[in-house]
């Protein structure tokens, strides 16, 4: 257990030692996954970009965080999960993911009341403060990428909160008390949508910011990371045996996701394809996490742009492509090959600066606040 443990540790404060460079690997294709889809979809061209799922992009990261919160969650079952140790986790969280989160959506408010991007200052409302935008219904216009954090936000109270009022029935053991807890939220959202009636006359776009995009649908899609980090600690002859297995499992069926065409209207459609999604994306994690070392002019860039990934998510879209917009709008087509260049040298220049002066200096301290409130 000691590698998983440390590469927790290690990928919280963002050091190099012990990571696992396959993980790395994973966050680092999730999010150049997202960027291509949106900057493809903003700029325009981009023919010579590699052509990428970048729906999946966001559901890399999902599971991703299932599986490394998951086992953070698993030891403190090991050790008798209590409400101060749940307080301690989400302390940490909220240490990690709120600075940036507030940092670009002040950055936000600010270049849209100025005019310098474009966004509907007056879809902004309090519930952007708690992640509840996202929460029950879709939202428009503003900050728009913040859907996939309330997301998280909502899954790191409700799970752990979930696995410590299960164990706190006494007549189940800790394993069974955990998988009955990842199984209600496998279930919860299933149920939920199995019991509402489909939407009359479902676009695209509505498809996907209503089942991709709110909290009450999506939780299921983090806790399949959860379930892997489950397999791993409990079976790990299993885990590291099946990875090659998983692996082409995933392959095939992402394949057969992107050649066929989804029926938006049908029941299939709105209720089990994102949790489908989810669960094969899991399936490819034992072998990222398998994954262990690569050399170093191959490990060096794959692991900054993991570290920088936070960032890169808040910034690419809402600050860059919105700053890009307003000002480059109508060389989009005709200078193609140089937008999207200063598109991803500006997302990428913006990310470190945040991360080394902001993101980084702040995790960083959370050490001495633990040692301070614990």
């Amino acid at each position: 257990m000691r590698n998983w443990f440390h590469y927790s540790s290690a990928e919280l404060v963002g050091e190099n030692q012990n990571r696992i460079f396959g993980l790395d690997l994973f966050r680092s294709i999730a999010i150049i996954s997202v960027m291509l889809g949106h900057s493809n979809f903003v700029l325009g061209g981009g023919e010579w970009l590699p052509q990428t799922l970048h729906v999946a992009g966001v559901e890399w990261f999902f599971v991703l965080s299932g599986f490394l919160i998951g086992q953070i969650i698993l030891r403190d079952f090991d050790k008798g999960l209590s409400f101060r140790s749940l307080w301690f986790f989400w302390r940490r969280r909220w240490f990690r993911t709120l600075p940036n989160y507030y940092l670009v959506l002040i950055l936000t408010l600010v270049l849209g009341y100025f005019g310098l991007i474009s966004t509907s200052l007056e879809n902004f409302n309090w519930k952007f403060i708690f992640f509840l935008q996202n929460f029950d219904r879709p939202f428009f216009d503003f900050f728009w990428e913040s859907w996939s954090l309330s997301i998280e936000e909502w899954f790191y109270i409700f799970f752990p909160l979930l696995a410590f009022l299960a164990l706190q029935l006494k007549f189940l053991s800790k394993s069974n008390a955990l998988l009955i807890s990842i199984l209600l939220l496998i279930l919860a959202p299933l149920i939920i949508k199995m019991i509402q009636p489909p939407p009359a006359n479902l676009n695209a776009f509505d498809f996907d910011n209503t089942y991709r995009k709110l909290v009450i649908y999506r939780l299921d899609s983090i806790i399949y990371g959860v379930l892997m980090a489950f397999l791993k600690l409990k079976f790990p002859q299993i885990w590291y045996k099946t990875r090659w297995a998983f692996l082409i499992i995933a392959i095939v069926v992402l394949q057969i996701f992107s050649f066929t065409e989804l029926d938006l209207g049908s029941r299939f459609a709105q209720i089990f394809y994102y949790p489908l999604h989810s669960l094969t994306l899991a399936l490819m994690i034992p072998f990222f996490d398998s994954w262990q070392k690569a050399p170093s002019w191959l490990s060096k860039p794959i692991i900054w742009v993991s570290k920088i990934s936070y960032s890169l998510y808040l910034v690419h879209l809402g600050i860059i492509l919105g700053l890009m917009t307003s000002f480059f709008k109508d060389y989009f087509e005709e200078w193609n090959l140089l937008m999207h260049s200063i598109f991803w040298l500006s997302s990428i220049l913006l990310s470190s600066l945040i991360y080394l002066y902001f993101e980084n200096p702040i995790t960083r301290l959370r050490p001495k606040y633990q040692n301070r409130v614990s």
